[in-house]
């Protein structure tokens, strides 16, 4: 059994509906991942610290209205691109916050 972490991309799904716009994004990014995406165990430490460190920099408030889980796919998205940088990562996982706050300005 190999000691790689298999997440097939059709796995992560936003959790709240008011997201219509980073879904339909979602979709279009899916349907041209067409190979499953595999991770080192040293890659998913990565990821999973920078899940922790985005979520931890949220404020209780923020906590409310996002899922952990859309931070996740953001980071994950990200690195299925080949992104392995912990800043940028980082930096995707909060972009859903950037993109609402632009969209509701």
């Amino acid at each position: 059994m190999s000691s790689n972490l298999h997440l097939p991309a059709g796995l992560w799904s936003p959790s709240r509906s008011s997201f219509a716009a980073m879904e339909n994004r979602r979709e279009r990014y899916l349907m041209a991942a067409k190979e499953p995406v595999r991770f080192d165990p040293e890659t998913v430490n990565i990821l999973r610290e920078v899940l922790d460190d985005a979520w931890n920099s949220l404020g209780r408030e923020t906590r409310a209205m996002v899922s952990k889980t859309v931070l996740a796919e953001r980071i994950l998205m990200s690195a299925a691109n080949g992104e392995r940088d912990r800043k940028r990562l980082f930096a995707a996982a909060l972009s859903l916050l950037t993109d609402r706050q632009t969209h509701t300005a």
